[in-house]
């Protein structure tokens, strides 16, 4: 007989931002594991999704109950905006206050009216957590934590470490917690006694379906997704310019675009280099319309240095669906690259010399044949969403017996299957392997 567990998220379809497919994809899939999702979650409309709004995906229809509860956006003016602040200082995971409260009751309405064996929530933000710890600790119904990213990922100032306070208090009830790379389960493993898993993010092969074999007309290298601060796509325009200087690649054949990035955030960068005219900001894509474009682009480019934490980009695997070369620049000597390595993806490099040598070898291939060939087609299928949804459905069954066993089979580091114990010397597992807990103080 099938199971049901409350997902508890703001981010969902049909917002398009990066964070709202991991929990729509557990929701497709964790029917075929044994589990019945109820999905609650901000109500998003176009007025606010700040241009995420997507009526592709508004158009798919619910896969599940699905329970949404009405959000507004944040306040803009001076006043509003210093106590907005002030309140995600002092509770930075019931903020904003209004819509915690919300989702909290609507939370506690589905609870009374249906039976659930398990609690699913997600941060970011944090207020997911504390309605899940809420629902948790006032019904007996187990929980599991899970982190798109952590307060302390890329800044550790005495706001995150506020933040890492809150959330070891609020998380201490969770039965289990998971990250999206091994790094930051490291990170969390180092305040929490619960048992962290890894889940990677992944790609939906429906999402991706083939486009038919043609010619791309244009050597198109695209980023799909904002660029934030610290990722600098500068090495990629010195590869250019060097390409450009030997007369070894003709710039008229080439576009560098960035969807859903401002122009002030890229443009000043590129206009110190001779190819500056041909780098270009697009506005955001419809989530299928964006799998075309993607699948129609020469080369997939990524942005992150190891400032990013040790997150792994969701659109990384976004990427591996299309079958095109992935060119991550300038790598973060962790995850990404160790992730593009060992699936054979594409190339990382932050030193533009090689990554002209590397887009050159490209390039001269797409002159010959149209195209550029995808070198990696068997490594990609282990990161499906499907196959994450079982990974989360092991975990959840785990917990209903309170991890007082052998959970099953797990994914490593990079997501293969390997054998894993609970969180218990009782269980086999040694004391020196258990998760310490967090002491307090600052973040780690």
């Amino acid at each position: 007989m099938s199971k049901r567990v409350l997902m508890i998220t703001r981010a969902y379809y049909p917002n398009n931002s990066s964070g709202t497919h991991r929990p729509a994809k557990f929701a497709k899939y964790l029917p075929r594991f044994g589990w019945t999702p109820v999905v609650l979650c901000a109500d998003w409309t176009p007025e606010n999704s700040d241009g995420y709004f997507d009526p592709s995906l508004a158009a798919i229809g619910d896969v599940c109950e699905t329970i949404r509860v009405p959000y507004t956006v944040p306040p803009s003016g001076s006043l509003k905006r210093r106590v907005r602040i002030l309140t995600e200082i002092l509770w930075p995971f019931r903020a904003p206050l209004g819509f915690a409260s919300a989702i909290r009751r609507a939370a506690e309405d589905a609870v009374r009216r249906e039976s659930f064996d398990a609690v699913w929530s997600t941060y970011r933000p944090g207020l997911t957590h504390w309605v899940a710890s809420q629902v948790s600790r006032r019904h007996g119904i187990p929980w599991v934590a899970d982190f798109r990213d952590l307060p302390d990922q890329t800044h550790k100032d005495w706001r995150a470490q506020r933040a890492v306070r809150e959330e070891v208090a609020i998380c201490a009830g969770a039965r289990a917690l998971v990250a999206t790379s091994c790094p930051l389960a490291d990170q969390l493993a180092t305040r929490h006694t619960a048992l962290v898993h890894v889940i990677l993010n992944g790609f939906d092969a429906d999402d991706y379906p083939k486009v038919a074999d043609e010619r791309i007309e244009t050597f198109t290298i695209g980023h799909f997704g904002f660029v934030y601060e610290f990722r600098d796509p500068r090495p990629l325009f010195g590869a250019l310019d060097i390409l450009a200087r030997e007369q070894q690649v003709d710039l008229d054949d080439v576009r560098v675009l960035f969807y859903a990035t401002p122009t002030a955030t890229v443009i000043p960068l590129a206009k110190p280099y001779a190819c500056a005219r041909i780098v270009q900001c697009l506005d955001n894509l419809p989530h299928r319309e964006m799998a075309v474009v993607q699948q129609r682009t020469a080369v997939l480019l990524v942005l992150q240095s190891s400032e990013g934490g040790g997150s792994i980009p969701a659109k990384l695997y976004d990427y591996m669906a299309t079958r095109r070369p992935v060119l991550n620049i300038p790598g973060d000597g962790g995850p990404i690259d160790e992730l593009v390595r060992q699936t054979n993806i594409g190339f990382t490099s932050g030193d533009p010399a090689e990554i002209a040598r590397i887009l050159l070898a490209w390039y001269r291939e797409w002159k010959a044949t149209g195209s550029v060939r995808f070198a990696s087609e068997p490594q990609v299928l282990a990161y499906t969403r499907e196959g994450q949804a079982a990974q989360l459905a092991r975990i959840l069954d785990s917990v209903l017996v309170g991890c007082s066993h052998s959970c099953g089979p797990q994914p490593d580091r990079m997501g293969r299957e390997r054998g894993i114990s609970c969180n218990s010397t009782s269980a086999g597992q040694p004391a020196q392997n258990r998760k310490a807990p967090f002491s307090g103080g600052s973040g780690p």
